[in-house]
């Protein structure tokens, strides 16, 4: 119960209720669109169409969400970068693993959050078990619902949870990349750079979008982009899980060079 102490504290934190509110207005921006875009149109919506707008939302992600973690990815590198951890821990492969363990408790807040506030702004919304005549029909040019329904052919329920897994998978592996990089140059500095870099980067790439489909981010974190690029869902997850493998075997070199280096100045 200990390990979930911080976390539990950290929910009463200027930080997280300054996060909680600006999800909030995001959510009530959401459904205010689907509500007034529906309207327009002359479309039936349901809850799913303000649910799956909210979570699959570009924006909202790459805008705040991101920068979010980025920021407590810092917080936790540079709050656990000391002798006493390194030394509970035994090792750099060990003291990652500590980092990664925090992080996600942390991320898992974020989605309990974002999930809790999907629900709140559903509330007076029309309940529906299936999409909405607004996903079915393509009859407002407001909406993304019909594209998504189109081309997953998957529930709303399924597609909403694909939606944020994918989502926290991305978010994890950059996690993973900025903690590898700080351990191989264990700076301030290296904090600052790689967490700009995957902002701007990301920001970019959602805009503009680069020339080369495999570098951009949204083709592996929303739906929308990985069915408009990829055959199968397998393969941003099989990249992900490679680019997770790679932070871990460089960190275990780095951890055995450590130690062996460590034993010989012990001879």
């Amino acid at each position: 119960m200990k390990t979930f102490r911080p976390v539990y504290l950290e929910r009463l934190s200027i930080k997280w209720i300054i996060f909680f509110t600006v999800l909030f207005i995001f959510g009530f921006t959401s459904r205010n669109y689907m509500i007034d875009s529906s309207l327009h149109s002359d479309v039936a919506i349901n809850q799913w169409d303000i649910l799956i707008h909210f979570v699959a939302d570009g924006d909202i992600l790459y805008f705040f969400i991101f920068p979010f973690t980025l920021l407590l990815t810092g917080q936790l590198l540079l709050k656990e970068w000391n002798y006493l951890v390194l030394v509970r821990n035994k090792s750099y492969l060990k003291w990652m693993i500590y980092v990664s363990n925090q992080f996600l408790k942390r991320l898992l807040l974020i989605v309990l959050l974002w999930v809790l506030i999907s629900f709140i702004i559903t509330i007076n919304i029309p309940y529906g078990p299936t999409w909405s005549d607004n996903a079915l029909t393509n009859q407002n040019p407001y909406s993304l619902l019909y594209a998504y329904q189109s081309i997953s052919e998957l529930s709303p329920l399924l597609f909403y949870m694909l939606q944020i897994g994918f989502i926290s998978l991305f978010l994890l592996t950059v996690h993973l990349i900025n903690t590898t990089l700080f351990l191989l140059f264990p700076r301030f500095g290296t904090i600052i750079f790689t967490s700009l870099f995957f902002f701007v980067a990301s920001l970019y790439s959602f805009k503009a979008f680069f020339g080369w489909t495999w570098i951009n981010p949204p083709v592996y974190t929303l739906l929308l982009y990985i069915y408009s690029y990829f055959d199968s869902l397998l393969f941003p997850i099989m990249n992900h899980i490679l680019i997770i493998s790679v932070c871990f075997f460089v960190i275990s070199i780095k951890a055995k060079k450590y130690q062996a280096l460590s034993l010989y100045k012990e001879m």
